[in-house]
């Protein structure tokens, strides 16, 4: 409680002083410095969107030395301070775009403040002999604390899902299930414009698969956040930024994909906007099919050792809607309330049929028997979000807060049937099986934040309530061939709570000293947790209060060139799945339980990266270090009477990794770009002698090259490839156990896939048909092999991944661009 206390003293005195000194800071620099403002705002020309991260330089007219410089925010803005008195004109520029130039900006006394306003800012266009082909932005840029993977570049995501995203973009891995890694990394947090979403529900790769790539605008990798954000995610933070509009009108787009193998998606986004009021109804659909087989193998290491062998085929549906509304108020330029609403629905059904012989060696027994099993499944998901920011006076100075609900649930429904050989061949009584659950995920997020620009650099404070709570209700019946009646088994039904509330606080300041930028941070959290195994009367509380600093530093060695450094404590939480002390008899064969008394992993992260610009083309290289604690492991033991594995999950001890990653943008030719992405990581975790487990260690790389051909100027090729390698799995926190840091200790396999795509446009631009072929070569399969004390298994799966789309895109636009007012101090065409 004193800590708390302290804390939270401290971020108000820090803020009321930094404020009172700021104040008296700008009197005394308004009676004595000669020194100015400069500020304006960029958008891109074509779709009048905010342009973030833009360069822009300030240089003296009488001798063209550079005085100083900025970057553009989120909202497009930009603001260049201690600029003395004079005449200056200003360089904008961005990559893939037109240089801008404005002249004659003038610093006085009698004008220190200058806005140059609105900048249109367009793609480059380059002369061919035969045709103009228009520049585009880059597909991969870049921030102080994030890289930006632009979606509408990437042709190999047309009529695709965020999933099929996040495979091209550099430092994330997607298996084979779905999974998704970053750096290496199953701990990891997905957000949608940078909150959680009901949409993720329990399975996250699931989930991704629903959203279209057609609405997402951009991938923010964010592997440092700053205290600003939640600390969970030991790799650091995937944002997945949706498309918005911003022009005054109405629009409408509409996609409609066709797959081989019965896939089909399409949707619709109607957008209205006005002076006061910006609304936005959509409509998403998806239904997919999807095959594929696993073939599995167990071994023990005894004097009477057995064998079991297991091959699967398998068959999975699903059909999904999803509904989206916004709408935004604005009553003033200083008030907005924005309401926001969503709800998905997903209808599943999966088939299984997998044959089993069970061997023992001595003496020398087989024992053949046969398992099938069909579920289905219906998920509803839901938000809904209330926003309202007020703007002060002073410019960038904001207040915003955010209330937030998700919902979440579902029921499942499981039928085993299975059935045996006796000694002399004849099949037995057959044993049918029925699993039954439903759980309900509710999450109430209430936050306030407030952002103050000072003389001496910006200080942003904020508070957070984050409540959660599950229930999980499993139900397991068998049949009994007597009474032909089923009958619940209390021996496996079981109902689980799981309750988390999370208070926390935080506090940001950042400056400025010449070429060199700096923030520091602190966030401050409280988490009081509740396990409740209701069946058996059980339950489990904890608390712990913990503090995650952040650090970045940005130096501009030269105008095109940078280097950055940053420093992050995260934590990973056990997952609620983790935590049920109940067996699971779902397979007879590999038994599960969760562990009560599993603790959060820690994680201390160090990057250092340098950022350089030569022309057109760019280079990043990073180097990371992270250093973890009480890592969550998988442990699985083979019973004493070696007919069952049992999988639990532990603390282990400690794990350091370290990586390197090389991040190349390169524009051939005037109508050939590529980029050539390159991660190698390595990865030492500590031995649990207890249960035979040594200390291991890991190195494993990625490499990914997206190529992208401008044809003309209504058609565009793009030829990606990505190669993973093999990984050593280790153990890990969560349902995502089959990645680095996650599943038993053991090897996967390396996965290589290679993907095709065209685009062209039509109808003077409103209409779009694009094709897409993923996996060329029929090369993503999955393969681990898992080792023990006593044991080693392998598992290989296969599925459809050779998978061909065709879509159209149509666009009805009637929007007009909101009419921007000269400012006094500049003509009207330089605004343009």
């Amino acid at each position: 409680m004193k800590t708390k206390l302290f804390f939270t003293l401290l971020i108000f005195f820090a803020f009321f002083t930094v404020n009172i000194f700021s104040q008296e800071t700008k009197q005394r620099q308004i009676q004595s410095d000669p020194i100015g403002i400069v500020r304006g705002k960029v958008v891109d020309d074509q779709s009048q969107k905010p342009m973030e991260y833009v360069s822009i330089r300030l240089f003296r007219s009488r001798d063209s030395s550079i005085v100083s410089g900025s970057l553009t925010n989120s909202q497009g803005y930009f603001e260049i301070k201690n600029v003395p008195f004079g005449r200056y004109y200003a360089e904008v520029k961005f990559i893939g775009f037109k240089t801008k130039l404005v002249d004659s900006i003038f610093i006085t006394p009698r004008n220190p403040e200058v806005n140059i306003g609105v900048i249109h800012f367009q793609p480059e266009p380059i002369q061919t002999k035969e045709v103009e082909v228009t520049a585009q932005r880059d597909i991969i840029s870049y921030a102080v604390d994030r890289r930006i993977y632009d979606v509408s570049r990437d042709l190999t995501t047309s009529g695709g899902t965020a999933l099929d995203v996040l495979i091209n973009v550099p430092s994330v891995s997607v298996d084979i299930e779905g999974n998704i890694t970053l750096r290496g990394s199953g701990n990891l947090q997905v957000l949608i414009d940078g909150k959680p979403s009901s949409l993720l529900g329990f399975d996250r790769g699931t989930a991704l698969d629903q959203i279209p790539a057609e609405n997402i605008e951009r991938i923010e990798v964010i592997t440092n956040p700053s205290a600003k954000y939640d600390p969970d995610g030991v790799a650091g933070i995937i944002n997945i930024v949706l498309k918005k509009n911003t022009m005054l009108g109405y629009g409408a787009i509409l996609n409609a994909n066709v797959g081989t193998a019965d896939k089909y998606n399409g949707s619709v986004n109607l957008n209205l906007r006005t002076d006061n009021f910006n609304s936005t109804i959509g409509y998403n659909y998806r239904a997919f099919s999807m095959r594929g087989n696993t073939e599995s193998s167990r071994s023990s290491f005894s004097p009477d050792s057995t064998y079991l062998t297991q091959n699967q085929s398998f068959l999975r549906r699903g059909v999904y809607h999803r509904f989206q509304f916004t709408t935004e108020w604005t009553p003033n330029p200083k008030n907005s309330l924005l309401f926001g609403a969503n709800a998905g629905f997903f209808d599943r059904k999966m088939s299984d049929s997998t044959g089993y012989l069970f061997s023992i060696m001595n003496p020398f027994i087989q024992e053949p028997y046969h398992r099938k099993n069909s579920s289905d499944g219906k998920n509803l998901s839901a938000d809904l979000n209330l926003f309202y920011k007020y703007l002060f006076d002073k410019k960038d100075k904001e207040f915003n807060t955010n209330l937030l609900f998700m919902t979440f649930k579902g029921d499942n429904n499981n039928l085993y049937y299975e059935t045996h050989n006796d000694t002399l061949g004849l099949i037995e009584y057959p044993i049918r099986q029925n699993n039954k659950s439903d759980f309900l995920n509710n999450n109430l997020t209430y936050e306030i934040n407030f952002i103050n620009p000072l003389d001496i650099g910006k200080l942003e404070i904020g508070a957070k309530a984050n409540l959660r709570s599950i229930d999980i209700n499993y139900n397991f019946y068998n049949f009994n061939n007597s009474s032909q009646v089923w009958q619940l088994d209390t021996n496996i039904s079981n109902e689980f709570g799981y309750n988390e509330n999370i208070i926390s606080a935080y506090a940001t300041f950042s400056s400025k000293i010449s070429n060199f930028n700096y923030q520091i941070g602190l966030r401050a959290e409280q988490t009081f947790t509740k396990v409740n195994q209701k069946t058996l009367n059980e339950i489990y509380k904890d608390k712990y209060f913990n503090l995650f600093p952040t650090l970045h530093l940005n130096y501009q060695i030269v105008p095109w060139n940078s280097l950055m450094f940053s420093y992050t404590r995260r934590i990973n939480r056990p997952q609620s799945m983790v935590l049920n002390p109940f067996i699971d008899y779902s397979d007879p064969q590999n038994l599960s339980k969760g562990n009560p008394y599993l603790k959060p992993e820690f994680s201390n992260s160090f990057e250092i990266s340098n950022l350089s610009y030569f022309g057109r083309n760019s280079l990043n290289l990073t180097l990371f270090y992270r250093y973890t604690t009480d890592i969550i492991s998988r442990i699985t033991r083979l019973d004493t009477s070696k007919t069952f594995t049992l999988t639990t999950y532990e603390n282990l001890n400690k794990s350091k990794s370290i990586g390197f990653e090389a991040m190349w943008n390169q524009t051939l030719f005037d109508f050939v770009k590529f980029n050539l992405n390159f991660s190698y990581f390595y990865l030492d975790i500590n031995g649990i002698p207890n249960y035979g487990i040594p200390s291991r260690n890991s190195k494993s790389w990625n490499i990914k090259l997206n190529t992208m051909f401008n044809l003309s100027k209504n058609i565009d090729l793009q030829f990606n490839l990505s190669y993973d390698s093999p990984v050593v799995t280790t153990g890990g926190g969560g349902m995502y156990w089959r990645f680095f840091e996650m599943g038993s200790v053991g090897k996967l396999d390396g996965i290589f896939t290679s993907s095709l795509a065209m685009k062209i446009d039509i109808l003077d631009g409103k209409g779009t048909i694009n094709f897409r072929l993923m996996d060329i070569f029929k090369t993503i399969n999955y393969n681990l092999t898992t080792n023990g004390a006593n044991f080693v298994s392998n598992i290989y799966r296969t599925r459809e991944s050779r998978v061909a789309f065709l879509g159209f895109q149509y666009k009805i636009n009637e929007y007009k661009r909101p009419k921007i007012r000269p400012q006094e101090n500049m003509p009207e065409n330089e605004m343009e």
